[in-house]
């Protein structure tokens, strides 16, 4: 069976699962994707049948194809083919060789060149994401470090990726001040997602959290997200932020000052904190 009609069989057989999640006005797409990849393991006869005799780059052209037709979300069991069969060295290369283009606005120029690159490097990424597979550590954490945050879709991606797959290297990335604003937002939404806790990520968390600008709009968010991770011992730091937010109001009256110190004062409530002190 040649490449474009497999193709077609295969998104026939789970079309009815993306529009009942388009109907449902967008279900996890987690959820959709185990869904998807029941529906095709209950088919893997057909699958395995229609593909016995390709190649490994039949199964690549397979992969290009895809990404063609617009779809980046690759396939769970043509992503663990393409692994095994290349020895989890294409995915690697598909990011490393295009992770320049991720340095500008890949949506914002008229380099068809460097969309159809930035469009190969993150299906790649999310075709390990789907498999879990860490063959491409360094390769994904380069990407991440190098990727513009107007590309917000790929540097989601490249954080879930990072935060799965390089656990260890998560509390230097947290302290790196390179790492700033919605950069630094997503690697922490990632690690609260992928539910990656231990004393170090928490002891990077919090001594980033004091280096920043207390004016920071980023502080504003990590301190809610200190919430979304669920740390008590975070309580005191967050006290002593709304302290001085209070202060500053007491000064300025400004409103939004206000809004951020409702914010904080939620987060505290929401950890077991006490706030009924704070204010005067």
């Amino acid at each position: 069976m040649n490449i474009e009609e497999f193709s077609n069989k295969i998104e026939a057989l789970v079309e009815d699962i993306y529009q009942e999640s388009v109907q449902n006005q967008g279900a996890a797409w987690k959820d959709m994707y185990k869904k998807v990849d029941g529906r095709l393991a209950e088919n893997a006869s057909f699958i395995n049948e229609a593909t016995a005799d390709w190649t490994i780059q039949e199964w690549k052209e397979l992969f290009i194809y895809q990404i063609n037709i617009g779809n980046p979300d690759v396939f769970a069991f043509i992503a663990s083919k393409i692994e095994e069969l290349t020895q989890g060295q294409y995915f690697k290369e598909c990011i490393a060789e295009n992770i320049s283009v991720l340095e500008k606005n890949v949506y914002s120029c008229d380099d068809k060149e460097a969309l159809q690159k930035s469009d190969m490097l993150l299906s790649a990424v999310k075709a390990l994401n789907r498999i879990s597979s860490p063959s491409a550590k360094a390769e994904c954490e380069q990407a991440f470090r190098t990727c513009d945050t107007v590309n917000e879709h790929i540097l989601y991606e490249l954080a879930e990726y990072v935060a799965a797959q390089c656990v260890e290297k998560l509390p230097a990335l947290i302290e790196d001040e390179s790492i700033e604003g919605d950069k630094l937002v997503a690697l922490l939404s990632m690690c609260i997602q992928e539910n990656k806790k231990s004393d170090d990520i928490y002891g990077a968390m919090k001594r980033r959290f004091k280096k920043l600008p207390d004016n920071s709009e980023t502080k504003d968010i990590f301190a809610a997200i200190f919430g979304d991770y669920g740390e008590p011992n975070a309580i005191m730091m967050l006290r002593k932020f709304a302290k001085t937010l209070i202060a500053s109001y007491a000064e300025d009256g400004n409103r939004e000052t206000f809004s951020r110190i409702m914010m904080v004062m939620s987060v505290i409530e929401g950890l077991g904190g006490i706030t009924d002190d704070l204010m005067p």
